[in-house]
């Protein structure tokens, strides 16, 4: 591939790395058991258990603007969980890109032809 520019150009190498973070994100997600996820979903978890940075740049990704409370043990206790949730309906399941999340993300994606993509790490 080095010696044809044109097929280095044409790679798609945007939906390559899309798939290969897909893939590490699964892999995270199977071992964490959705934990993260969930503080970042469900706002009375969120408001409990994260700390948000007030000084991190706007561009900058949410998942790098907070971070956990410290406990004295690994985890939280599930009746802290229970009691920070009560009988809360509200679940984001849907989390919206921020504006400097949007623009980020407008940087490092870039606009590919379609093509086959049949077997990908994705469709798992």
């Amino acid at each position: 591939m080095m010696d044809d520019l044109d097929a280095c150009r044409s790679f798609p190498w945007g939906r390559l790395t899309f798939e290969d973070a897909i893939k590490e994100i699964k892999h995270v997600m199977n071992h964490l058991k959705g934990e993260v996820l969930a503080f970042e979903c469900i706002p009375d978890l969120e408001k409990t258990f994260r700390i948000y940075s007030d000084d991190a740049s706007e561009d900058c990704p949410r998942m790098y603007t907070s971070r956990f409370t410290k406990f004295s043990v690994r985890g939280y206790p599930l009746e802290d969980i229970y009691a920070a949730v009560r009988d809360t309906k509200v679940i984001n399941s849907v989390l919206v890109p921020t504006t400097g999340e949007q623009i980020m993300l407008a940087r490092i994606i870039d606009e590919e032809r379609e093509y086959d993509r049949q077997g990908s790490p994705s469709d798992t």
